[in-house]
């Protein structure tokens, strides 16, 4: 079954309408119907439930509303296995170092290159231009959404 990984930067677009978002809904529909399964790191979690505060403190949306919708999602679609999580763990940090040297990066976005790594995804999600040039440095079918 095909496999993609979502970084913060395509995730958000599930819950917050931009650029992109069409796309990222497209995939979700996919895993729902059984067609692939996404991966994502428990790291995102709490990057995108920042990223919704920051826009609930500007007046663009709810937090509390948007948060109930992403658990809602996780939980549904961790049901019925279409949805994993990476865990953060040390050696997760250990080998996001060299992506950090090699691409000139934050260890933030190496540590989205090394947990696509570790789950063994077919694709890479980012709406991150640096991170999707990283990736593509790495060798990794990127895709880069907007």
């Amino acid at each position: 079954m095909r496999s993609v990984y979502l970084d913060t930067s395509s995730l958000v677009k599930r819950y917050i309408f931009e650029d992109g978002s069409p796309s990222i809904d497209k995939i979700f529909e996919e895993a729902r119907v059984g067609n692939l399964v996404i991966y994502t790191s428990y790291w995102n979690i709490g990057e995108i439930v920042g990223i919704f505060d920051k826009q609930e403190r500007t007046g663009k949306v709810k937090l509390e509303a948007l948060v109930d919708e992403l658990l809602n999602e996780i939980k549904t679609l961790a049901a019925s296995n279409r949805i994993e999580f990476v865990g953060l763990s040390s050696e997760l940090i250990i080998n996001s170092l060299g992506y950090v040297v090699r691409n000139h990066i934050y260890i933030a976005d190496a540590l989205q290159i090394a947990s696509f790594a570790h789950a063994n995804c077919d694709e890479f999600l980012t709406a991150d231009k640096q991170l999707h040039g990283a990736a593509l440095r790495e060798r990794i079918k990127s895709t880069l959404i907007h």
